[in-house]
């Protein structure tokens, strides 16, 4: 059964695909978007932070990205919440 993380603002991402969390430092989310060849605008990155601060970006496997109002660290500790129920 596929676990599911909270990624804010009602947004949820299946665990599994999640390949890595980038902390919200606005240059390493510049550079990562770059090196995919992304925006904001872009079909492959889902903004969820409704207008709020970039905290952390989710890599998916599938090359998608995820824009998060939540930090890398919370992320963290809610996956790992998960797996250790």
């Amino acid at each position: 059964m596929a676990k599911f993380l909270n990624v804010g603002k009602g947004a949820l991402v299946n665990i599994d695909k999640i390949r890595c969390i980038i902390s919200g430092d606005a240059d390493k989310v510049r550079k990562v978007m770059l090196k995919h060849g992304y925006d904001r605008s872009s079909v492959e990155v889902y903004d969820v932070t409704a207008d709020a601060e970039t905290r952390s970006v989710l890599v998916l496997s599938d090359e998608t990205m995820i824009i998060s109002s939540v930090s890398a660290n919370a992320l963290n500790k809610r996956i790992h919440e998960d797996y250790d129920k």
